[in-house]
């Protein structure tokens, strides 16, 4: 009934080290790249497919444990899920709306900071249709944030109580920010990331 049991007491030991080494090692992966899925605007299905990855690549890597043709094919698709968690996110549904709201305002911010005048940027044809397309990112947990995007986009930065908008807004983004477990990433590398970040991304 145990005959899978080393009898030898080292060998045995040790194979029951390795094993929750592996478990270990594969909790901590886990974590670890959920947070970059949720920061990448992942939902509840692709931290799922996450794990299942990561359990894959264990089980690839054991030696004789599935043929190597079939093991081959897993390790693949495995380093896939576990190296592009943005295809993982595409595959899953998309990114959250929490996620879509907050690279879009910031990323409208940002072409309304470049034209230098608020005036002059709501005559853009490109930021004026992206302004009027927000409220298709409006949902109860980005109302507030988009809303006071909406307010703050073109005004003027004389006009009475723009300051306190201002600081309500960043209050708003840091919220998100925490949904979303860190800041938003593109999956497009760092220097697109970085290109990405609204005026709230300061300090």
């Amino acid at each position: 009934m145990f005959d899978f049991i080393d009898p030898d007491p080292g060998q045995a030991l040790l194979k029951i080290v390795l094993t929750v080494a592996v478990v270990v090692l594969g909790i901590m992966l886990w974590l670890k790249l959920s947070q970059r899925v949720r920061r990448h605007g992942g939902r509840p299905m692709a931290t799922i497919v996450t794990g299942i990855g990561i359990a894959a690549l264990l089980v690839a890597l054991i030696p004789e444990l599935i043929p190597f043709d079939i093991g081959l094919i897993v390790l693949i698709v495995a380093l896939l899920v576990i190296y592009r968690p943005d295809e993982v996110v595409k595959a899953t549904g998309g990114p959250r709306m929490e996620w879509r709201a907050l690279r879009e305002g910031r990323q409208l911010q940002q072409l309304v900071a470049k034209r230098g005048n608020p005036a002059l940027a709501r005559l853009n044809p490109e930021i004026r249709d992206r302004f009027k397309a927000l409220g298709t990112l409006e949902t109860p947990s980005t109302a507030e944030y988009v809303g006071l995007l909406r307010e703050t986009l073109f005004a003027d930065p004389a006009a009475p109580g723009i300051d306190e908008q201002l600081a309500r807004l960043a209050e708003a983004d840091a919220a998100l920010v925490t949904v979303l477990g860190g800041q938003p990433m593109s999956g497009r590398g760092r220097a697109a990331r970085e290109s990405e970040r609204g005026p709230t991304d300061a300090g």
